[in-house]
């Protein structure tokens, strides 16, 4: 991770191991890791490194098979696939361009990310007020669809997610942006375009990244729509 120097929150692969294996000690099987985002994964070496030293020695621990943490663990070289815990996400920011199969390869699975209701502007992004999903279809990287891209992760094993909103929808930080309001009380008809979305693009699921507030006055905001916000998660 590059981009985060703002909050003193960068780490390596090895600091991501050593953050994972402490949590081990108290959640010894725990639903993984993610990484933000996916271009910024040179060659695939930090998600190869937290795999090999985090995440695939626990695979399959909440089968409830009598799996115990080895005493040794040799690192190898492994497909990816997706399973019920032991997850390696990436997320893929879809104005980027496409990640290579050398960075896709130790990820379990993939979040595209954004479907919006906004178009972009320098100072505010101007909200769809109906909470319209604009340009579908949605794309996936290099700010397009790339359907063969997403059949080609899934065909390897990995589950390919949509996911909605993120920080242009809104963010608790600053309240500058504020389309999640639009979509408050519409939630049937944003659930309905995603469920649309997910089947033409042949999503398996779909993600909701929802970083604005969610009760009044929150953080010190005149932000008044607390319970409208908590109905709508």
């Amino acid at each position: 991770i590059s981009d985060c120097g703002g909050t003193s929150s960068n780490s390596n692969a090895q600091q991501a191991v050593s953050v994972m294996n402490d949590l081990k000690k108290e959640y010894a099987c725990n639903g993984g890791a993610f990484f933000w985002v996916a271009h910024d994964d040179t060659n695939g070496a930090w998600s190869k490194a937290v795999s090999a030293g985090a995440i695939t020695p626990t695979k399959g621990c909440s089968s409830g098979d009598g799996w115990k943490p080895p005493v040794v663990v040799v690192p190898a070289p492994v497909v990816a696939t997706a399973s019920d815990d032991s997850r390696l996400v990436a997320y893929v920011g879809n104005w980027q361009a496409c990640p290579t199969d050398a960075q896709m390869e130790a990820y379990t699975h993939v979040v595209v990310s954004f479907a919006v209701t906004y178009s972009y502007a320098p100072t505010k992004n101007t909200c769809n007020q109906q909470c319209d999903i604009l340009a579908t279809p949605v794309s996936v990287c290099g700010n397009a669809p790339h359907s063969a891209l997403v059949a080609k992760w899934r065909a390897a094993g990995k589950k390919v997610m949509l996911s909605f909103g993120g920080a242009g929808m809104g963010g608790s930080w600053d309240g500058r942006d504020t389309c999640w309001e639009n979509c408050y009380g519409k939630e049937d008809h944003l659930a309905t375009q995603l469920a649309d979305i997910a089947k033409n693009q042949n999503f398996d699921g779909v993600n909701m990244d929802y970083l604005y507030y969610y009760e009044d006055g929150q953080r010190g905001s005149s932000f008044a729509k607390g319970a409208q916000a908590q109905a709508f998660l």
